[in-house]
């Protein structure tokens, strides 16, 4: 890399087969975005980024933005903490187990892309840190079963793609709650909440204060595991929806009955309801003026649809 590219701002490294990861890089004075674009089909050269210098990351302190994605990136180093300018960090499609405590310490970071790690486990249980936080793309992380309780620390977050709840007795890190959700105020857009089936308390559900998240406007509420405690059906009518709610998906909830405030959704426009093996009748959806789309699959024990649903009772 040539003098010439010393005070470049922005940079994107096309990677090919047989070609090295440049530690030149670092030479690039005030270096604000730099993205490394790769290819499935060519060697993975992107881990040696553990080989370079430890100093690297220091050196670009000036980085605002930075794009690894779909690099097949196995581990990130420690010293991404040092990126203390950094905003923008997308590490999606890449198959690491876990992420390095000194992430944390990017205490402007605005955006963190994590979309399609299938292998990540956990989150650092410092992310409370990041109180700058906007983004957090997660979704498709199917490995990702517990999220840390410095979570609800994130007051600005206003992307969240999944929020996981655990037993307490799952493991002897300290985890998020249902609770913890009444403190993302500016949530928007797409929400599923995993592992509502391990949650027995509906004082604690209410507390959530769903109905505050006037900006959601997709819901998907997975009850999996299905424990069957007997408390679902409190648990989800605490739960109670902002009637701005345009998509709302029900799925393995193992109550007989849905919740009143189904009927309050005004501006849904789409609902699923999945696997919701224990449900004997439906609620009133034939007063829901703008639902266009209702999907039912797996209701095995619906025996048949209320009079305001279509206007009679029609036996299955």
């Amino acid at each position: 890399m040539g003098s010439s590219y010393k005070m470049k701002r922005h940079l994107t490294l096309v990677r090919a087969e047989d070609v090295r990861f440049p530690t030149s890089i670092a030479n690039v004075e005030k270096l604000h975005s730099f993205w490394v674009q790769s290819f499935y089909d060519t060697p993975p050269i992107i881990s040696e980024l553990d080989r370079i210098e430890p100093d690297l990351f220091h050196r670009l302190a000036c980085l605002k933005a930075l794009d690894l994605s779909r690099n097949r990136l196995g581990e990130l180093p420690k010293e991404v903490g040092k990126l203390i300018s950094l905003r923008y960090l997308n590490l999606s499609h890449n198959p690491f187990w876990e992420l390095p405590s000194t992430l944390c310490d990017l205490y402007n970071l605005q955006t963190l892309k994590l979309s399609a790690c299938d292998h990540l486990r956990k989150l650092p249980q410092g992310m409370g840190k990041l109180v700058n936080l906007r983004h957090l793309e997660i979704d498709c992380t199917d490995s990702l079963k517990t999220l840390p309780k410095g979570i609800g620390n994130l007051s600005s977050l206003q992307t969240l793609s999944k929020f996981v709840i655990v037993r307490a007795s799952d493991g002897e890190e300290v985890t998020c709650t249902l609770e913890d959700l009444k403190y993302l105020k500016n949530l928007r857009g797409c929400l599923k909440i995993e592992g509502l089936g391990y949650a027995t308390n509906a004082d604690e559900a209410k507390r959530a204060e769903l109905s505050e998240k006037k900006h959601l406007s997709d819901l998907h509420l997975d009850f999996k595991p299905m424990a069957q405690t007997g408390s679902e059906g409190k648990v989800i009518e605490a739960l109670q929806l902002h009637p701005g709610l345009q998509s709302l998906v029900i799925s393995s909830y193992g109550g007989t009955r849905f919740p009143n405030w189904m009927v309050s959704l005004t501006n849904l426009r789409k609902l699923s309801l999945q696997e919701c093996q224990n449900c004997t009748i439906l609620p009133p959806l034939g007063r829901l003026p703008s639902l266009v789309t209702l999907y039912i699959d797996g209701l095995h024990n619906l025996k048949s649809l209320g009079l305001e649903f279509l206007g009679a009772t029609i036996n299955l």
